[in-house]
C-alpha cells in the first residue's frame, strides 16, 4: 500500500514552465506497475563489472528508454554481490554512492552527501528505491524541484521506493537523492509523457493507478 503522497508546484522542464510534480512513498513492497496513471517499465539487467564506476545507466544496461546520468560516478554493485541486504525479493543492480570513496558535501556544510539523477528525455515518472550503508534507521531524502520526500529507511533489508510523477504531461529533469550516510540506489522504473490524446486517459487513472497489491 502506498503510505504518502506529497503534491507540490515544482519547476522541473527545461523552459522554465510550471510542471506539478507528484512524490510518492512507496514503501518496502514490490515497484508498482502504474505510478500516477502512467504505466511504469522496470529498468532490466546492468550487464556491466560489478564493483564497477559508472556515471549513469543507459539503454545498453537497462534502461527501457533514453539514458539515465548520475551527477557523479557511483559503483556498480548487486545484491549479494557488493551490497547485502534489499527488500520485496529484489536481488539486481544497484549504484553504491559512499562516504569513504565519494565524499561529495553539500556546499552548505551539512555533511550530506548527494547525487543528482538526470532523467532520461521525455521522462513523466520514474521510480528509485534506496537504502543506506549502515544497518539501522537512517534519513534519506529524495526530491525533485521542490516535491521533497524525506523518509527513515532501515538499512537491513529495508529499501524503500521514492515515487515522482507529472499530472499536467511535462517531464522531470532531475530527482537528487540525499543522506548523511552512505547508500545505494536502485530497482529503478520510468515511464514517458505519453502522446497528446493519451494524457486525458492519464489524468483519469490518477490515483487509482497508485494503488496496488502487495
Amino acid at each position: 500500500m502506498v503510505k504518502a503522497l506529497v503534491s507540490v508546484a515544482a519547476l522541473v522542464v527545461a523552459s522554465g514552465a510550471s510542471a506539478a510534480v507528484v512524490g510518492v512513498d512507496l514503501g518496502t513492497g514490490a515497484p508498482p506497475a502504474f505510478l500516477g496513471g502512467y504505466s511504469m517499465s522496470p529498468f532490466g539487467d546492468d550487464g556491466r563489472e560489478v564493483i564497477g564506476d559508472v556515471n549513469g545507466v543507459g539503454v545498453a544496461e537497462g534502461a527501457p528508454f533514453g539514458d539515465l546520468g548520475f551527477s557523479h560516478t557511483l559503483s556498480h554493485r548487486q545484491i549479494g554481490l557488493g551490497w547485502s541486504t534489499w527488500s520485496n525479493g529484489y536481488e539486481g543492480d544497484v549504484y553504491y554512492n559512499s562516504t569513504n570513496d565519494l565524499p561529495i558535501p553539500r556546499g552548505d556544510g551539512s555533511g550530506f552527501f548527494d547525487v543528482t539523477l538526470a532523467m532520461p528525455v521525455g521522462t513523466a515518472a520514474f521510480y528509485l528505491y534506496a537504502e543506506s550503508d549502515p544497518f539501522g534507521l537512517h534519513t534519506i531524502t529524495a526530491f525533485s524541484g521542490n516535491t521533497v520526500l524525506t523518509l527513515e529507511v532501515e538499512g537491513q533489508g529495508g529499501a524503500n521506493g521514492y515515487g515522482f510523477f507529472t499530472d499536467d504531461g511535462s517531464t522531470i529533469d532531475f530527482i537528487t537523492v540525499s543522506a548523511d550516510v552512505g547508500f545505494a540506489i536502485g530497482e529503478f522504473g520510468a515511464a514517458r509523457v505519453p502522446a497528446p490524446g493519451a494524457l486525458a486517459l492519464v489524468g483519469m487513472g490518477g490515483l487509482v493507478g497508485l494503488r496496488r497489491r502487495r
